[in-house]
């Protein structure tokens, strides 16, 4: 399985640069039960031109994770978040006392960088030589990222006593997949998880499962896992097969999501505007083909306008007002923020045809 990209979501500040963009193939296969990139590229050939751009997950379920991990620990002294993103959960579950390290924090981490900059060797030797052991451990939406997410597990073990717990956070790609919608496959995510692959791994590396579920969130679901390692589980077990191929991961069966979707937008006599330009919205139209047959690019962050995106001769601009009725609006934003958006739009510029990019095409 293997697909033929510009790396998403990247901005560039002339057509020149923005078509000298570099191609490169995305390439999937299993290993260990769970889909992964094949050919891994460095994370900082994806950074941005104006530098990694610091933002948080979903965390509307944190209140009840919090609760859970206070019933779990009644000590929690000593707390390691992976990067700023854990800070919020941290804070919801420290004591007056408590101690909160952060590895990755351009501000206030103990690496004083962006993970994306360092070799994982180097990070994995970094986790090692800290001297402290901690209570709980917080990495949320980071393993996806690693090449070698046995050894950052392990790592991070080290760091842990028996009675520790380790709040492990991953997106959810089993409903993308049931669905057949290739939206999910994001090329810094070198891994793709679903929950009966990863629960397999971490149980086939000893860790203990306290405590597991997802959360729906609709752009990205979550799986969640409270997790314990005892110094006498450590060592792999073997009890677990990977052998099942019930779920075959082949770009033939994202060909309705995206074969339907590229008929819409080359079929359509109104003109087409992407609102929304993040990575997300960059690769739909990768994959469908259809950079092409889009007539406007829409976006409201300030340091988008003016710029392009690789292989588009479109500029991204603010101007809503170039919309009419007739205009076809395709919304690549959150989902959570799809109805509100929807609701302005079409009270402020009467627009009929709405419709959002993760979402099946319309008839």
């Amino acid at each position: 399985m293997n697909f033929q990209y510009n790396p998403t979501g990247i901005l560039y500040n002339d057509i020149e640069s923005a078509y000298s963009a570099e191609t490169y193939k995305l390439e999937i296969k299993k290993e260990n039960g769970i889909f992964r990139q094949k050919e891994i590229i460095p994370l900082r050939v994806f950074r941005p031109e104006c530098g990694w751009l610091e933002s948080n997950e979903p965390e509307d379920h944190l209140d009840k994770v919090a609760f859970q991990l206070n019933k779990l620990n009644k000590t929690i002294d000593n707390i390691l978040c992976f990067s700023y993103k854990d800070l919020s959960l941290a804070n919801r579950v420290k004591n007056a006392n408590s101690n909160i390290d952060i590895l990755f924090s351009t501000k206030t981490g103990l690496f004083a960088n962006h993970f994306e900059e360092m070799e994982e060797e180097e990070i994995f030797e970094k986790i090692k030589n800290l001297q402290t052991k901690y209570n709980l451990v917080i990495i949320r939406h980071y393993l996806e990222h690693f090449e070698n997410i046995e050894e950052i597990m392990s790592a991070l073990r080290l760091k842990m006593s028996d009675e520790s717990i380790c709040f492990l956070e991953v997106p959810d790609c089993d409903v993308f997949i049931k669905n057949k919608n290739p939206i999910f496959l994001w090329e810094q995510h070198r891994w793709y998880f679903t929950y009966s692959n990863i629960l397999n791994w971490l149980k086939n590396l000893g860790w203990e499962i306290v405590k597991s579920y997802s959360v729906n969130y609709k752009m990205e679901p979550s799986l969640c896992f409270f997790i314990r390692a005892p110094y006498s589980s450590i060592e792999k077990n073997n009890l677990i097969s990977f052998k099942d191929n019930k779920n075959i991961l082949s770009f033939g069966m994202f060909n309705g999501y995206l074969k339907d979707w590229e008929r819409y937008i080359k079929n359509s006599s109104n003109k087409l505007a992407l609102i929304g330009i993040g990575h997300n919205s960059d690769r739909f139209l990768q994959w469908t083909n259809s950079k092409n047959n889009i007539n406007y690019l829409i976006d409201d962050a300030g340091e988008k306008q003016g710029k392009f995106l690789a292989k588009c001769k479109i500029k991204i601009n603010r101007n809503k007002e170039i919309l009419n009725q007739n205009t076809i609006a395709l919304l690549g934003v959150h989902p959570r923020n799809t109805e509100k958006l929807k609701v302005n739009l079409q009270k402020k510029f009467n627009l009929k045809n709405i419709f959002s990019i993760f979402n099946s095409a319309p008839d």
